[in-house]
């Protein structure tokens, strides 16, 4: 009786190549079963969940296990299986976790270089592409990193991680309306993303589209309500609606969740002031310069609503004595100065 063939006689796999490919169909499963107009990411996960699941007894997968990336790719309406050769990929394994290491250490330079190593071995290896251009950026070579996440979006276009760091990185470098659309590509992979919703509402205030950053932040507490930072910034924009009535409760409910906060404190007192509740803003702006005595702005707008409820007295000194400490005020007196060159109103960001 002839022995039985070899696996590799059969078709089948074998080698390194079997190691590395040993889950390619049960990375392909499940994008079998996904509607072919489904835009989203189609990267191949391995679901080990469904992969265990239906056995008795259930298996256990070590978790030490190297993933090596997907052989698989959708082009058009198919899906293309390449395998390849994995040993780069063992090699890089070893750069790989020493730059990770580094980068959640902080040691962003030496970062970099390990996961240099580990795209000259590798060069398609999207996750480096990112710990890479994350870690330039935390160095602020915001230009190489824009570089480095447009390299892993080519590869990648619908990384939802890499889409918003590189928004993140466009408005670091000025670049507003691009930061924008970089956002909206992210919010096309996650659309209810709290962060990303919150981060374009602000580039969109400062591009002066306030209607649309309301409508950004009303999106992202949907998601996260109470979200200190977001309430206050949807105050801020309601006031710049002309809405003050509407911007004071947001901004109290910003209070509510984090009373403590000198510059929310600030801002109530400026809508106060706009409404003309002069008494109410002397209040705020005193509140948040007990918290921060060095809140020039706060100052500012205080020594204004003296003088508008008529307490020209209090406002000069006020104004005088701060003269005087201007060194330890957070702008050095540089609002102070433009303060004595003219009038000013408590409604000033």
């Amino acid at each position: 009786m002839p022995p039985p063939p070899e696996p590799g006689q059969l078709g089948f796999i074998t080698g390194t190549l079997a190691v590395a490919h040993e889950f390619t169909w049960h990375r392909l499963a499940p994008a079998l079963e996904r509607d072919p107009s489904d835009g989203g990411p189609w990267d191949f996960p391995l679901d080990a969940e469904g992969l265990m699941r239906g056995w008795a007894p259930t298996p256990f997968l070590p978790t030490n296990l190297p993933e090596f990336p997907p052989a698989l790719r959708r082009e058009g309406p198919s899906i293309i299986a390449e395998f390849y050769d994995p040993t780069n990929h063992f090699e890089a394994m070893i750069p790989y976790n020493r730059g990770v290491a580094l980068f959640e250490s902080g040691s962003y330079e030496q970062a970099v270089e390990a996961f240099d190593a580990v795209l000259n071995l590798t060069p398609e290896e999207v996750s480096a592409l990112y710990y890479k251009g994350t870690a330039l950026a935390k160095l602020g070579r915001y230009q190489a990193a824009l570089k480095t996440y447009d390299a892993a979006l080519d590869l990648n276009p619908d990384d939802f991680e890499v889409l918003f760091k590189k928004g993140i990185v466009l408005d670091e470098l000025d670049r507003l309306e691009d930061a924008v659309a970089a956002y909206d590509a992210a919010l096309k992979v996650r659309p209810d993303h709290a962060d990303v919703l919150f981060n374009k509402a602000a580039v969109l205030a400062e591009l002066g589209r306030h209607a649309a950053a309301l409508e950004s932040l009303e999106a992202g507490l949907a998601a996260r309500p109470d979200d200190p930072s977001a309430l206050a910034n949807k105050g801020i924009v309601l006031s710049e609606l002309g809405r003050h009535e509407d911007a004071l409760k947001a901004l109290n409910r910003a209070l509510e969740v984090r009373p403590s906060d000198a510059d929310v404190l600030t801002n109530q007192g400026s809508v106060l002031g706009k409404l003309r509740k002069h008494d109410e803003a002397v209040e705020a702006f005193g509140a948040a310069l007990e918290i921060r005595p060095d809140h020039e702005l706060a100052l500012c707008n205080k020594i204004v609503a003296l003088a508008k409820q008529g307490k020209e007295e209090a406002a000069a000194e006020h104004f005088h004595q701060g003269w005087r400490d201007r060194e330890r005020l957070s702008h050095k007196g540089a609002l102070l100065a433009q303060f004595a060159e003219g009038p000013r109103e408590e409604s000033e960001e």
